[in-house]
This record gives structure tokens, C-alpha cells and sequence, in this order.
């Protein structure tokens, strides 16, 4: 939408819209000074930098979108104030990893063409199914960094000893899978505004790491029986949110 306004920038006289090419017109007006406002289309737009280069080819459009007042000669048309936009969008770059029997997500969120202020990254874990259930929410976090999964727990040490989906029966002395949404795959959405979404796996075990419970007595440090470890660290997360 296009909006055109008295030589003040504040009386609107009326608007239109742009066609597919991005050409709009205000026939028929009275010489003088007017100017024009430009409203950003609901796709994380932005607008470029004002009057950064040729006048017939720059963007005329301030933050608020208005332009300077421009004088109107009769019969001469002016096509040269218009508004450039970009796409605020991000990039994003998530991998699984398992340190100390414990499972993590690192991640590098990238803003393309904007600069967010600091701790800018809301994160929702969310289910991998197509209702995508937000599962966790983790809020204030930088652009960077590593996150403990949700549900999973360290001991003081930092070696795992909580994980989604099991539980430990002292009296059996057995874990048990009871199944997590969190789990094979979960759906992770960084949020900046804009949003994006990926698909994450729960890190695999390797032969030094393994993200779920030590069934076997002898593979615990000495004097600790399964499901002893009171995990000491959790996710801050706030359900459904």
C-alpha cells in the first residue's frame, strides 16, 4: 500500500497500491508539494537505506516509511520516489552432539539483513509430528551457543544422568524407555522475528558417549549403583509456551 500526503507528511489525500512490478501513479494532481508513505508488505521486510546513491534509483523511504516532500510540476510525471525492501530472514545451523553421556544441541543463529539486539533467540522445542505441540521454551538466549536437551540432566561433574523418556526403578534396579516426544527427532524453532525451523535428531552414542542410562552396573564410576546420580543441572524451559 501506498499512501499519498500533503507537502506536510502528515494529511493524507489518499492511496493506492503497486502492481506486480512495483509501479504505482497518482494522476491528475495539483502542482505542488506532496509526499509519499510506503507501507512494508507482512514478510519480515525491511526497508533499505534512504537516499543512499542515484535519486532514480535509490529508496526514498525513511524508517517510517515516508519520503521527503517532493514538488509537483504540471504534466511532468516524477518516477523516481520509491521505497527499496529487503528480506529479514535467518540462518540457521543445529547439530546434536554427546558429551559425558549427556545430549546437547549447538547452534548458530545467523540474522540476514537485519542486527538484533543482545540475547535476541527464543527457543521452542517443538513436537516432530505436523501438530509441531511447542514442547519447551527456552528464551534470552545469544546467537550462538549450547543447549543441554530438554528433560536431560548432568550430576556435578557434568556427566549425564537423566534423559527424556526414561525412568529408573530403584527397586528393579531397571531403566525403562517410556518414549519421548523429544526423541529420535524433535522439531527445533529459532525465533528472532523472524522464525525458523529445523529438524533435529537426538545425538547418537558413539564409543566414548552415550545419551541414555548405563544399564550395566560395572559401567558406573566406582560405588555408584544406576539411577543413583541426582542430576544437579536442568534445562530452565517452560511447558507449552
Amino acid at each position: 500500500m501506498v499512501h499519498l500526503l500533503a507537502g506536510n507528511c502528515t494529511t493524507s489525500l489518499g492511496q493506492t497500491t503497486t502492481d506486480k512490478n512495483g509501479i504505482y501513479f497518482f494522476p491528475d494532481l495539483t502542482p505542488g508539494s506532496y509526499c509519499v508513505q510506503f507501507e512494508l508488505p507482512p514478510n519480515n521486510a525491511l526497508f533499505t537505506t534512504k537516499d543512499a546513491g542515484d535519486d532514480a534509483r535509490d529508496s526514498d523511504a525513511g524508517t517510517d516509511g515516508k519520503s521527503a516532500p517532493v514538488t509537483v510540476v504540471g504534466g511532468q510525471p516524477n518516477l523516481t520516489v520509491d521505497a527499496g525492501l529487503v528480506i529479514k530472514s535467518l540462518s540457521i545451523k543445529a547439530d546434536p552432539l554427546c558429551e559425558l553421556d549427556a545430549p546437547y544441541l549447538s547452534y548458530t543463529v545467523t540474522p540476514v539483513n537485519f542486527t538484533p539486539g543482545a540475547n535476541p533467540v527464543t527457543v521452542r522445542w517443538r513436537s516432530a509430528d505436523s501438530a509441531a505441540t511447542v514442547l519447551y521454551t527456552m528464551a534470552n538466549l545469544p546467537l550462538s551457543g549450547k543447549l543441554l536437551w530438554p528433560e536431560a540432566g548432568v550430576d556435578a561433574q557434568q556427566h549425564g544422568n537423566k534423559w527424556p523418556g526414561w525412568s529408573y526403578d530403584s527397586t528393579t534396579q531397571e531403566w525403562t524407555d517410556n518414549g519421548s516426544q523429544l526423541r529420535p527427532n524433535v522439531k527445533v524453532e529459532f525465533s528472532v522475528n523472524p522464525t525458523a525451523t529445523v529438524t533435529v535428531t537426538y545425538p547418537p552414542a558413539n564409543p566414548t558417549c552415550n545419551p541414555g542410562p548405563e544399564t550395566n552396573p560395572t559401567d558406573l564410576p566406582s560405588g555408584e549403583q544406576p539411577g543413583q546420580r541426582v542430576p544437579s543441572v536442568f534445562l530452565p524451559d517452560v511447558r507449552g509456551n
